[in-house]
């Protein structure tokens, strides 16, 4: 008895071991990033802004981001994405009008497993739909726990666009892109990253103001400036201009605030030859 207790135990046994392993395999399958429910893009708003809804997926914890693109008709067809936009809020430029838009949410789990859908199309966008007078800067941010994370921003080349009368100028070419990227933590901020790729010929200015600056004022002349004096940590309100110039060219204009539990904000305009004061960027 005791030897036929013993092998009808076994079987029990194996059959318990494979369903916990089945049960163990769902359970790993169910982490994987899922885009449950699209978004929604509504407007043109009365504010030139078209306005994405959050969209659903698990597992809660993703990271969600939102990618712009615009198309050339209702089908979707010659789509492609717009670098300095990757918010929820589009907000809508010269460039857009008789163009279709819409938005990619793409998550990312833990793993680095992604999961994407695109909302609707909305257009033609009217030309009497006035552009912002905003425009899209974009800075992803990845939480990692609250008040705290990590941070990257460097897609912005600048040159946005503004409704006539057009400007006889020409930009900087090819335009410089100022790349910045760090963490944050509480009152703390530390930049890991910040380099400022320019034509050759170029002048490049940075000021710095509050808590955490190596310095107040910095000139440098290069085609490829990694800026390692501003890789320190900041406290909230510290603020970072870097300007690019060259003689009777559109340049470039970088304002980098930190803030407390948040990342950076980050402001992209245009500097006119002889005109110290940043503007918005003239179509070019």
């Amino acid at each position: 008895m005791a030897e036929l207790a013993a092998k009808g135990a076994r079987p029990w046994g194996c059959t318990m071991m494979i369903t916990l392993g089945l049960l163990g395999y769902a359970a790993t399958s169910a982490l994987g990033a899922t885009v449950t429910q699209a978004p929604e893009v509504s407007g043109p708003s009365p504010e030139s802004t078209l306005n994405a809804s959050t969209g659903a997926w698990t597992p809660a914890s993703a990271t969600a981001r939102y990618t712009w693109f615009r198309c050339n008709d209702a089908l979707g067809a010659s789509c492609a994405g717009i670098s300095e936009a990757c918010g929820r809020v589009y907000f809508i430029q010269a460039s857009d009008w008789d163009h279709w838009l819409f938005t990619r949410l793409t998550v990312t789990e833990s793993t680095g497993q992604t999961a994407s859908k695109d909302s609707n199309l909305v257009g033609a966008i009217s030309p009497y739909v006035a552009p912002s007078t905003k425009q899209n800067t974009c800075v992803e941010v990845k939480q990692t726990g609250p008040g705290q994370g990590t941070f990257t921003s460097g897609t912005q080349t600048g040159a946005g666009t503004e409704p006539p009368p057009a400007t006889t100028l020409s930009f900087i070419k090819p335009f410089p892109v100022i790349r910045i990227a760090g963490r944050f933590k509480g009152t703390r901020t530390t930049l890991t990253r910040v380099t400022v790729r320019t034509p050759r010929g170029t002048r490049v200015r940075i000021r710095c103001s509050g808590k955490g600056c190596a310095f107040k004022h910095k000139a440098v002349a290069a085609k490829l400036i990694s800026l390692r004096s501003l890789r320190r940590t900041y406290r909230p309100k510290a603020t970072i201009e870097i300007r690019v110039t060259k003689a009777k060219k559109i340049g470039k204009y970088t304002r980098v605030r930190t803030r407390r539990g948040k990342a950076p904000v980050r402001i992209d305009r245009c500097l006119k030859p002889g005109k110290s004061k940043p503007v918005r960027c003239p179509a070019g």
